[in-house]
Order: structure tokens, then sequence, then C-alpha cells
């Protein structure tokens, strides 16, 4: 009766461990972004407001801004370091409001369909997409 009872909790831990696993989500600039300003909200909280975002022809996406949800909080990193950190509510459902000089896209991403998401800019006809992956991008 013990060893039924030891393998149920474990069994409901190891599911409560991966759910928290699964709160989590990151967005990326991809191509096309040259000397564009950028202010990008999330569920009406802004994380990022007027800055200049370059994206590398080489890598594939820009340094400049990268946005990390862990733990209950968001930051926004540039070039890797952390420019801000804030708490922030979990919800599987984002909006996602960019003004690319100051001309506003509007995205909905269900993190259900994957928490890795980029947002990318044809650098001629100013169309801007939003990709969702459910593994870890990889550029080469």
């Amino acid at each position: 009766m013990k060893k039924v009872i030891i393998i149920v909790i474990s069994f409901v831990l190891s599911g409560y461990v991966s759910c928290l696993n699964a709160q989590e989500f990151y967005i990326l600039l991809g191509s096309g972004f040259k000397n564009d300003t950028i202010t990008l909200t999330i569920n009406n909280s802004t994380i990022i407001q007027n800055i200049i975002v370059r994206s590398d022809s080489i890598i594939g996406y820009s340094k400049d801004a990268e946005i990390v949800f862990k733990n209950q909080k968001i930051t926004f990193l540039k070039n890797n370091k952390d420019v801000h950190t804030e708490a922030f509510e979990y919800n599987r459902d984002l909006k996602i409001i960019i003004l690319i000089n100051k001309m506003p896209y509007v995205f909905y991403a269900d993190l259900k369909k994957g928490k890795y998401l980029v947002l990318n800019k044809h650098f001629y006809y100013y169309n801007v997409n939003l990709n969702q992956y459910k593994k870890p991008i990889a550029f080469e």
C-alpha cells in the first residue's frame, strides 16, 4: 500500500513539475530589421520601448532585443545581457503588439502551438510575420 501511495505522489509531482516547466516562452526578432525603432507589448504590458534594432544578416536574427519568460518573470535581453526584468502573469494566449517605426502590427499566439516565437520583417515590403516553434530554434 505504501508503494502505491509513493508511486501516485511521485506521478502527481512529476506532472506538476512538467507543468511548471511548460510555463515559459521566448521571443526573438528575426530577419529584416534595419535600424528600426520598436516598442513591444505583450498582453497590455510594455516590455520594450523605443529601442533601435538591426538584424544580423549572418546569424539571421537581432541580438538587440530578446524576450524570455521564466519563473513568473519576463526579461528583456540586449546582447545577452539583462536590461529589464519584471513580474509577469503567465497566460497561454498572448496578444503581441509590435510598433515598428510607429506602425502597429498585432499578433496572437497560443503557446500550445509552440513556446519559441520569432517575429520577422520583410525589409522591402514591411510585412511582419510571427512564427512559432515547439523546439528551440537553431540559426545556422
